[in-house]
């Protein structure tokens, strides 16, 4: 576990009485971005947010963070990054202070979580509307060139399978 307390979610998503949310949701809404906002147990009283607007649908959104958080837990569990160290891109903000409300001139939209095969192959600063599936074989080959231990080649090849099922490559 990564030791996380106080989580919240939040969406466009409809909610019913109690507060949950319905388990058949509108295909289209208009902002379907999603944010998971949570404190560490040894960094209490500092928010941090993992967000997602990527995708068209709550849902994969949702599914997106959930593949995020799978990488953190991974990282942690094999011990390549201090949980401390894992969360610090995604900001720890403290509980105290509070932000400017949006004004209805600028919406509020979540930040973009670059997905986590993209970042080993090293396409991550490749716009996501111009990354192709050749574009990830070609970094796939170019890192295998280099000298990798068993856990980085492991990580990428974990990486280009992902990458392949994003762009509906078999391989």
């Amino acid at each position: 576990m990564l030791g996380v307390i106080r989580v919240v979610i939040t969406s466009n998503a409809k909610l019913k009485k109690n507060g949950d949310p319905y388990s058949q949701q509108p295909k289209t809404v208009d902002d379907p971005g999603v944010a998971v906002w949570f404190e560490h147990v040894r960094a209490k009283g500092h928010q941090f947010c993992l967000a997602c607007d990527q995708y068209d649908t709550i849902a994969g959104n949702l599914n997106e963070i959930r593949l995020a958080v799978g990488e953190l837990r991974g990282f942690t569990r094999r011990m390549l990054l201090p949980v401390g160290e894992a969360l610090k891109p995604f900001g720890a903000v403290p509980t105290n202070v509070s932000s400017p409300a949006p004004t209805p001139k600028q919406p509020a939209k979540p930040a973009t979580i670059t997905p986590y095969w993209q970042r080993v192959l090293g396409v991550d600063t490749i716009g996501a509307d111009r990354l192709t599936w050749k574009h990830c074989l070609t970094a796939y080959q170019a890192k295998l060139r280099q000298e990798l231990t068993q856990q980085q080649r492991d990580a990428l090849v974990a990486a280009q399978t992902e990458a392949a099922m994003h762009f509906g490559q078999d391989i």
